[in-house]
């Protein structure tokens, strides 16, 4: 369906909403955008792939295991399971079964997935300044510290029923 040419921007309709509206709308708007950009920008990865193997490179010592990456990203098991399989497929990592526990499986970074890494190093910090250019360092302290209590809100309330 064609939006007329006249229409306004999505940014131009959330500026007429309600601040908390807008945020949340904001929010969703930034993520799906973020998410179009990357998957052009990485390739041959799509964006919650690399952002999967950015997982496992920053927060884990050792090889951890599916649940263990659920919990870090916020999603479900059978989503990390789905992307760990395409990454696999594609040979940045490797899915073995835990030595302790032949139930859970752990995700291991393969050489790849290194060399892919170490290859766009230059290109990410590229796309990182592109998409923070004009953002003053005061704005990003306040967008991170802003972001961080959404973070913990967003966590106390996912153990609650909300349906009430």
């Amino acid at each position: 369906m064609a939006v007329p040419a006249d229409s306004p921007s999505p940014r131009q309709q959330l500026e007429t909403f309600e601040p908390q509206k807008a945020a949340l709308g904001m929010v969703f708007l930034l993520a799906n955008q973020l998410e179009t950009v990357g998957n052009h920008f990485l390739g041959e990865l799509t964006s919650k792939q690399w952002f999967l193997l950015a997982n496992l490179d920053s927060f884990f010592q050792a090889p951890p295991t599916i649940s263990q990456v659920a919990q870090t990203m916020h999603i479900s098991h059978q989503n990390v399971k789905q992307l760990a399989l395409k990454l696999q497929a594609k040979g940045f990592v490797q899915l073995q079964k835990d030595a302790q526990d032949q139930r859970a499986w752990r995700i291991h970074l393969t050489q790849k997935a290194y060399a892919y890494s170490s290859a766009r190093l230059g290109k990410d910090l590229a796309f990182l300044e592109a998409l923070l250019n004009g953002v003053s360092p005061v704005s990003l302290d306040s967008f991170l510290a802003t972001a961080l209590q959404i973070h913990d809100n967003l966590t106390r309330m996912e153990g609650q029923d909300l349906t009430e």
